[in-house]
């Protein structure tokens, strides 16, 4: 059962990132943003199942990667990731500037450009975590961020107590 779920998890990724980059692509040629609601409704929970799988670094014990380790096969997977998390902040940069501008224009761009770079950049974390096991590829600090992003993001913003 477990390969299985490593299998589902990694090939959805990586035909979730391959339709991510492509309707990211339209996007960017001007074509419709935004497909049919059944579309939407489709990808949403294979999306659901496949985050409900991943993200769960405490609940489970260590598993094997889908694929032997190779300093090539990290680097490629931290760049891939890499990538995917600057078109991101780039989408999402365009949509604060447009935003500051005032360029309606842009900023409706902007905000599928936003969902579908989003959507891309986890479909790679998902494809990579479960290819290569994401101990491999990331400090621990990395780790523990991404599985409690809210819990990180309150350390940064408030204060540390020292406790008596």
């Amino acid at each position: 059962m477990r390969k299985l779920i490593q299998l589902f998890g990694f090939w959805y990724g990586c035909l979730g990132a391959l339709c991510c980059a492509a309707w990211f692509a339209l996007v960017v040629l001007g074509y419709p943003a935004l497909p049919s609601f059944n579309w939407y409704l489709a990808f949403f929970i294979l999306h659901c199942c496949a985050a409900t799988f991943t993200f769960q670094p405490h609940m489970r014990p260590p598993w094997e990667p889908l694929f032997s380790l190779s300093p090539g096969r990290i680097r490629l997977g931290k760049t891939l990731f890499s990538l995917a998390t600057l078109n991101f902040i780039v989408c999402f940069g365009v949509f604060l500037v447009a935003g500051k501008l005032g360029d309606r224009a842009l900023e409706e761009k902007a905000v599928p450009l936003i969902l579908t770079s989003f959507l891309l950049q986890n479909t790679v974390y998902i494809a990579v975590h479960w290819a290569f096991r994401p101990a491999n590829l990331f400090p621990s600090s990395f780790i523990e961020a991404l599985s409690n992003p809210l819990g990180s993001f309150l350390r940064l913003v408030l204060p540390n107590k020292k406790k008596m």
